[in-house]
C-alpha cells in the first residue's frame, strides 16, 4: 500500500460533503479484494455509506451498474471522477457530472462534465452548486 496515496486534501472534502448530509457512494471498476484493501488502509467507510465494485456485477460498464444502484437509493444522484468513464455515469442516466482533473484521466475525457475541478479543494463548492 506504501506505493498508492490518498489524494492530498481529499479527506477533508469527504468529511465536508459527509458533515453536510451527502449520502456518499463509492462506485469501483476495481476487483473487491483491491476495493476492499483500499477501504481498510485508508479508512474510507468512515465517509461513504455503500462501496460497489465492478468485479460484483462482471465488469459491465460503470453506467449501467449505477442505474442498477439507482433503484436503491432515494435521492437526487451526481457523479464525481477521474475517467470517462464516471462522466459517462451521469451522462447515461440523466445526472451531473463532475470532472476531476487532478485524477488519471485526460481532458478529453471529461467532455460532457457539468463541472470540472482542478484541486480537491474545489470540489466540495463544486458538488453543492449542482
Amino acid at each position: 500500500m506504501d506505493r498508492h496515496a490518498c489524494t492530498p486534501n481529499i479527506t477533508q472534502v469527504l468529511e465536508t460533503l459527509h458533515r453536510r448530509g451527502y449520502r456518499l457512494l463509492l462506485l469501483s471498476t476495481c476487483p473487491r479484494r483491491y476495493l476492499d484493501t483500499h477501504v481498510e488502509h485508508f479508512g474510507l467507510h468512515r465517509w461513504f455509506d455503500a462501496m460497489y465494485c465492478g468485479e460484483a456485477y462482471s465488469y459491465r460498464p460503470k453506467h449501467e451498474i449505477c442505474r442498477l444502484l439507482m433503484e436503491q437509493y432515494d435521492g437526487r444522484f451526481l457523479a464525481i471522477g477521474d475517467r470517462k468513464g464516471d462522466i459517462e455515469i451521469g451522462r447515461q442516466n440523466q445526472f451531473p457530472a463532475i470532472g476531476c482533473c487532478y485524477g488519471y484521466g485526460a481532458s478529453e475525457e471529461f467532455c460532457g462534465a457539468a463541472r470540472l475541478v482542478r484541486t480537491p479543494a474545489e470540489l466540495a463548492d463544486a458538488v453543492c452548486s449542482l
